[in-house]
Protein backbone atom coordinates (compact mmCIF):
# COMPACT_ATOMS: atom_id res chain seq x y z
CA UNK A 1 0.00 0.00 0.00
CA UNK A 2 1.25 3.49 -0.87
CA UNK A 3 2.67 5.58 1.97
CA UNK A 4 0.50 8.37 3.42
CA UNK A 5 3.44 10.82 3.27
CA UNK A 6 5.52 11.71 0.20
CA UNK A 7 7.91 8.78 -0.21
CA UNK A 8 10.73 9.05 -2.75
CA UNK A 9 12.78 5.95 -3.54
CA UNK A 10 16.27 5.54 -4.99
CA UNK A 11 17.52 2.05 -5.84
CA UNK A 12 21.12 1.59 -6.96
CA UNK A 13 24.71 1.76 -5.80
CA UNK A 14 25.47 4.87 -3.79
CA UNK A 15 28.18 6.27 -6.05
CA UNK A 16 28.96 9.24 -8.31
CA UNK A 17 27.79 7.58 -11.56
CA UNK A 18 24.34 6.91 -10.06
CA UNK A 19 23.91 10.61 -9.32
CA UNK A 20 23.78 10.43 -5.52
CA UNK A 21 25.56 13.76 -5.23
CA UNK A 22 22.85 15.41 -7.35
CA UNK A 23 20.17 13.70 -5.27
CA UNK A 24 21.92 14.89 -2.10
CA UNK A 25 21.67 18.47 -3.34
CA UNK A 26 18.01 18.08 -4.38
CA UNK A 27 16.74 16.53 -1.13
CA UNK A 28 17.02 19.70 1.02
CA UNK A 29 15.11 21.67 -1.64
CA UNK A 30 12.28 19.14 -1.51
CA UNK A 31 12.31 19.02 2.30
CA UNK A 32 12.02 22.82 2.49
CA UNK A 33 8.68 22.59 0.68
CA UNK A 34 7.59 19.20 2.05
CA UNK A 35 9.30 18.61 5.42
CA UNK A 36 7.27 15.41 5.92
CA UNK A 37 8.70 13.80 2.74
CA UNK A 38 10.71 10.63 3.21
CA UNK A 39 13.67 9.54 1.09
CA UNK A 40 14.77 5.91 1.08
CA UNK A 41 18.05 5.04 -0.66
CA UNK A 42 18.54 1.33 -1.22
CA UNK A 43 21.83 -0.01 -2.50
CA UNK A 44 25.45 -0.84 -1.89
CA UNK A 45 27.11 2.03 -0.03
CA UNK A 46 30.30 2.93 -1.90
CA UNK A 47 33.15 5.14 -0.71
CA UNK A 48 33.08 8.82 -1.63
CA UNK A 49 35.86 9.39 -4.20
CA UNK A 50 37.41 12.38 -2.42
CA UNK A 51 36.73 11.57 1.21
CA UNK A 52 37.49 8.53 3.31
CA UNK A 53 33.84 7.93 4.18
CA UNK A 54 30.87 6.14 2.65
CA UNK A 55 28.29 8.08 0.62
CA UNK A 56 25.62 7.51 3.28
CA UNK A 57 27.83 9.18 5.91
CA UNK A 58 28.57 12.08 3.56
CA UNK A 59 24.88 12.62 2.75
CA UNK A 60 23.77 12.30 6.38
CA UNK A 61 26.29 14.98 7.40
CA UNK A 62 25.45 17.24 4.46
CA UNK A 63 21.66 17.03 4.71
CA UNK A 64 21.26 16.51 8.47
CA UNK A 65 17.71 15.18 8.33
CA UNK A 66 15.86 12.30 9.96
CA UNK A 67 13.80 12.00 6.75
CA UNK A 68 16.44 9.91 4.93
CA UNK A 69 16.86 6.18 5.35
CA UNK A 70 19.74 4.15 3.92
CA UNK A 71 19.31 0.42 3.36
CA UNK A 72 21.86 -1.97 1.92
CA UNK A 73 20.63 -5.42 0.90
CA UNK A 74 16.97 -6.34 0.75
CA UNK A 75 15.18 -9.50 -0.27
CA UNK A 76 13.24 -9.40 -3.53
CA UNK A 77 9.93 -9.22 -1.62
CA UNK A 78 11.18 -6.40 0.61
CA UNK A 79 12.28 -4.43 -2.45
CA UNK A 80 8.92 -4.97 -4.15
CA UNK A 81 7.21 -3.71 -0.99
CA UNK A 82 9.25 -0.49 -1.19
CA UNK A 83 8.30 -0.05 -4.87
CA UNK A 84 4.62 -0.35 -3.95
CA UNK A 85 4.87 1.99 -0.96
CA UNK A 86 6.76 4.79 -2.72
CA UNK A 87 5.16 7.70 -4.55
CA UNK A 88 7.91 7.81 -7.18
CA UNK A 89 11.46 6.65 -7.87
CA UNK A 90 14.45 8.71 -8.87
CA UNK A 91 17.42 7.71 -11.03
CA UNK A 92 19.62 10.83 -11.39
CA UNK A 93 22.40 8.82 -13.05
CA UNK A 94 25.26 10.35 -14.98
CA UNK A 95 25.16 7.25 -17.21
CA UNK A 96 22.99 4.14 -17.28
CA UNK A 97 22.82 1.76 -20.23
CA UNK A 98 19.56 -0.09 -19.57
CA UNK A 99 18.78 -0.13 -15.85
CA UNK A 100 16.65 -3.06 -14.70
CA UNK A 101 15.55 -0.85 -11.80
CA UNK A 102 13.69 1.37 -14.28
CA UNK A 103 11.72 -1.62 -15.55
CA UNK A 104 10.92 -2.69 -11.99
CA UNK A 105 9.63 0.80 -11.20
CA UNK A 106 7.49 0.82 -14.34
CA UNK A 107 6.10 -2.65 -13.60
CA UNK A 108 5.15 -1.37 -10.12
CA UNK A 109 3.07 1.41 -11.70
CA UNK A 110 5.22 4.22 -10.33
CA UNK A 111 6.63 7.20 -12.22
CA UNK A 112 10.40 7.44 -12.59
CA UNK A 113 12.28 10.73 -12.54
CA UNK A 114 15.54 10.06 -14.33
CA UNK A 115 18.44 11.77 -16.05
CA UNK A 116 18.32 12.09 -19.81
CA UNK A 117 21.32 9.76 -20.30
CA UNK A 118 22.14 6.35 -21.74
CA UNK A 119 19.14 4.09 -22.24
CA UNK A 120 16.83 5.97 -19.86
CA UNK A 121 15.20 8.14 -22.58
CA UNK A 122 14.30 4.94 -24.44
CA UNK A 123 12.53 3.60 -21.37
CA UNK A 124 10.81 6.76 -20.18
CA UNK A 125 8.33 8.71 -22.28
CA UNK A 126 8.90 12.18 -20.87
CA UNK A 127 5.84 13.55 -19.07
CA UNK A 128 3.90 10.34 -19.85
CA UNK A 129 5.59 7.51 -17.92
CA UNK A 130 7.94 9.70 -15.91
CA UNK A 131 10.05 12.83 -16.09
CA UNK A 132 13.46 13.19 -17.72
CA UNK A 133 15.83 15.79 -16.28
CA UNK A 134 19.25 17.09 -17.19
CA UNK A 135 22.04 15.16 -15.45
CA UNK A 136 23.82 16.96 -12.58
CA UNK A 137 20.92 19.41 -12.20
CA UNK A 138 19.64 19.21 -8.62
CA UNK A 139 17.16 22.06 -9.18
CA UNK A 140 15.49 20.24 -12.08
CA UNK A 141 15.45 17.02 -10.04
CA UNK A 142 13.92 18.77 -7.02
CA UNK A 143 11.36 20.58 -9.21
CA UNK A 144 10.26 17.27 -10.79
CA UNK A 145 9.92 15.59 -7.38
CA UNK A 146 7.95 18.54 -6.01
CA UNK A 147 5.68 18.58 -9.08
CA UNK A 148 4.79 14.91 -8.60
CA UNK A 149 4.24 15.36 -4.85
CA UNK A 150 1.84 18.24 -5.56
CA UNK A 151 0.00 16.60 -8.44
CA UNK A 152 -1.40 13.22 -7.40
CA UNK A 153 -3.42 12.84 -10.61
CA UNK A 154 -0.35 13.33 -12.79
CA UNK A 155 1.68 10.97 -10.58
CA UNK A 156 -0.97 8.24 -10.74
CA UNK A 157 -1.45 8.67 -14.51
CA UNK A 158 2.29 8.43 -15.14
CA UNK A 159 2.41 5.28 -13.00
CA UNK A 160 -0.46 3.72 -14.96
CA UNK A 161 1.19 4.65 -18.27
CA UNK A 162 4.53 3.24 -17.07
CA UNK A 163 2.93 -0.09 -16.16
CA UNK A 164 1.20 -0.32 -19.55
CA UNK A 165 4.46 0.43 -21.36
CA UNK A 166 6.31 -2.20 -19.32
CA UNK A 167 3.65 -4.79 -20.13
CA UNK A 168 3.49 -3.95 -23.83
CA UNK A 169 7.16 -3.37 -24.64
CA UNK A 170 9.23 -5.20 -22.06
CA UNK A 171 7.49 -8.44 -21.21
CA UNK A 172 9.53 -11.62 -21.54
CA UNK A 173 7.80 -12.82 -24.71
CA UNK A 174 8.48 -9.59 -26.58
CA UNK A 175 12.08 -9.36 -25.33
CA UNK A 176 12.68 -12.96 -26.39
CA UNK A 177 11.33 -12.27 -29.89
CA UNK A 178 13.48 -9.14 -30.20
CA UNK A 179 16.57 -11.06 -29.08
CA UNK A 180 15.91 -13.87 -31.55
CA UNK A 181 15.43 -11.25 -34.28
CA UNK A 182 18.83 -9.74 -33.50
CA UNK A 183 20.47 -13.18 -33.68
CA UNK A 184 18.70 -14.02 -36.96
CA UNK A 185 19.75 -10.71 -38.54
CA UNK A 186 23.32 -11.24 -37.35
CA UNK A 187 23.41 -14.74 -38.85
CA UNK A 188 22.07 -13.41 -42.19
CA UNK A 189 24.72 -10.70 -42.17
CA UNK A 190 27.49 -13.19 -41.37
CA UNK A 191 26.39 -15.55 -44.16
CA UNK A 192 26.51 -12.78 -46.79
Amino acid sequence: KESHVPFILFVGRLEVMKGVETLGEAIPMVLREFPEAEFVLIGQDMQHPDLKIKWSEYLKAKINSQRILFLNKLSRNELLDFYHRCWMCVAPSLYDAFPITALEVMASAKPLIASRVGGLPELIDNRSTGILVTPRDPIALADAIIELIKNQNLRKQMGTNARKKAELEFNMEILTKKTIGVYENTMLFIRK
